[in-house]
């Protein structure tokens, strides 16, 4: 049946005679309202709460009261250039070009400075980094910025100055890297007024972060690295790694997103893959160093070649015939998808076996076991058919195997007939 078209104006009309009947009310006159009233109104004020375009082209609500206690009175300004700097005092000239270029992007700020930091209820200082590098992931014109890896680094460090300590290693620095952006991203967008826009700030500042952090770990990495043939096999590694992260990002952009959160959606898929190449690399990096942190304290059990492949065939089954269509163009993009994701895959973990080849002692133990991770990893993706990531409802959820699952719940797992059930 076809579906007749809305008329919003007539129901707008009606919404606004329904508000003026209710206000006349004596629940209304007397302040009290019913549970049913309440949330009449709730989903009123979902319908019709104005909509303010942000800087950006970014849409948000903005509440009618704020709380006179989140509004911030003082201007922001820079930290002295005489702080203490964790990865070395950039040259005057480059200081002065940082601070130019942020102060471009408060200027456009503008008018919605102060409304912005309401919206936001942050300290200034946190609200400033937060929305400098926001701008810089949806600013086509800013995104040259997001690889330099200095510039970030000094905005980090001016939000939160620190510095190396005498007899402190490498691992120490990292790990202070690690606090100023735990420092940075230490706010919960639930507890803003938790829309869409909350949600995409906090997760691509912390992507922008995650990739700042991923660079510096392969750069100590590569640097503590004293023989030229582990450093190579560790580069072609990273180049298999990156191939990897490609054809998982192909797999994603085509077969895996749609609706409102496609862009969640894609965030957490990707952050998965990255997290699990960082915190081997972090387990590699303390080994090398002799730290003790990081280190993988939980075996995990060997997961074969085969298993992998056999969960990519039932994987291309479903995606053909139980979440798409049944139109051969389809089946064919998504066989030829999945074929190249399994290639890179296993060029991935070929180059780590490699690599696992020239280490030895506890060094390789721990290795091989963070491969075995990832590998443990790939097997729950796939028996989750990629489902999973961003938004889900509850039904999902159940279906599917968390993270920490048993290696029985692994072995038994059946998405289709756990699916099929609701």
């Amino acid at each position: 049946m076809k579906k007749r078209p809305i008329n919003w104006l007539l129901t707008g009309v009606i919404v606004v005679i329904g508000i003026t009947i209710w206000c006349m009310s004596p629940n209304c006159k007397s302040g009290k309202t019913t549970e049913q009233t309440q949330s009449a109104v709730s989903q009123i004020d979902t319908l019709f709460t104005p909509i303010v375009v942000l800087p950006g082209n970014v849409e948000s609500e903005i509440p009618d009261t704020v709380p006179k206690e989140t509004i911030h009175e003082e201007p922001f300004a820079w930290k002295p250039d005489t702080i203490p700097y964790l990865f070395g005092k950039p040259s005057a000239r480059k200081i002065k070009e940082y601070k130019r270029l942020f102060d471009q992007i408060h200027q456009d700020i503008g008018q919605w400075r102060k409304e912005w930091e309401e919206y936001l209820r942050l300290p200034i200082d946190q609200w400033y980094i937060i929305n400098d590098l926001d701008r810089l992931s949806y600013e086509k014109e800013l995104h040259k910025y997001l690889n330099n890896t200095e510039l970030i680094l000094w905005r980090l460090n001016q939000f939160a100055p620190m510095q190396l300590s005498p007899g402190e290693t490498a691992m120490d620095r990292y790990n202070k890297l690690q606090t100023q952006i735990d420092s940075a991203l230490n706010y919960d967008p639930n507890n803003l007024i938790g829309n869409t826009s909350d949600f995409q700030t906090y997760y691509y500042v912390q992507n922008i972060l995650d990739n700042v952090s991923e660079t510096i770990l392969t750069q100590d990495l590569y640097a503590i690295c004293t023989s030229d043939t582990l450093k190579n096999l560790l580069r072609q590694k990273q180049s298999a790694f990156k191939a990897y992260r490609k054809s998982e990002k192909n797999l994603a952009d085509d077969i895996l997103l749609g609706g409102s959160w496609w862009w969640f959606t894609l965030i957490e898929f990707m952050r998965e893959c990255d997290q699990l190449n960082r915190d081997s690399k972090m387990v590699l990096f303390a080994r090398l160093t002799q730290s003790t942190d990081t280190m993988v304290s939980y075996p995990y059990k060997v997961i074969t070649k085969s298993a992998i492949s056999a969960e990519y065939k039932k994987t291309e089954h479903y995606l053909c015939y139980h979440e798409l269509t049944y139109e051969l163009t389809d089946t064919i993009r998504i066989h030829s998808l999945l074929n190249k994701d399994k290639a890179a895959w296993f060029r991935w973990m070929q180059a780590r076996a490699t690599v696992s080849a020239s280490l030895t002692g506890n060094i390789k133990s721990d290795y091989d076991n963070t491969t075995n991770r990832m590998k443990r990893a790939k097997l729950i993706q796939l028996k989750n058919r990629f489902n999973g990531y961003g938004v889900m409802s509850n039904q999902m959820s159940e279906c599917l195997l968390s993270d920490d699952c048993t290696d029985k719940e692994l072995q038994e797992q059946d998405f289709e007939k756990r699916w099929d059930e609701y």
